[in-house]
């Protein structure tokens, strides 16, 4: 297992206890295992959305950072740079 973020609930429902709330350590692995938590889980997946005003387009994820639709064309803004969401289509330059 690499450096990955895990989720605290998901380990501990994951973990199998004993009688005597004692495990071993291949449990604690495999518990481990199914608590990985993915980037995208952490920072949100969106999309630039159209914000009503004029050549704007917003993150759909924080709704706080609003880019001009001709850089979403150029693929630039991949990631939203206020919140850090994964934009979906900015690798192609769509919107939608």
């Amino acid at each position: 297992m690499s450096d990955h973020l895990i989720s605290r609930s998901r380990f501990l429902d994951a973990l199998v206890l004993d009688a005597d709330n004692k495990t071993d350590l291949i449990q604690v692995h495999q518990a481990l295992e199914k608590a990985v938590i993915s980037p995208d889980e952490v920072r949100g997946v969106g999309e630039w959305e159209d914000a009503q005003q004029h050549g704007l387009v917003r993150c759909s994820v924080c709704k706080d950072c609003y880019i001009e639709r001709d850089y979403i064309a150029q693929a630039k803004w991949r990631y939203c740079p206020n919140c850090g969401a994964r934009m979906k289509g900015a690798e192609d330059g769509t919107t939608d």
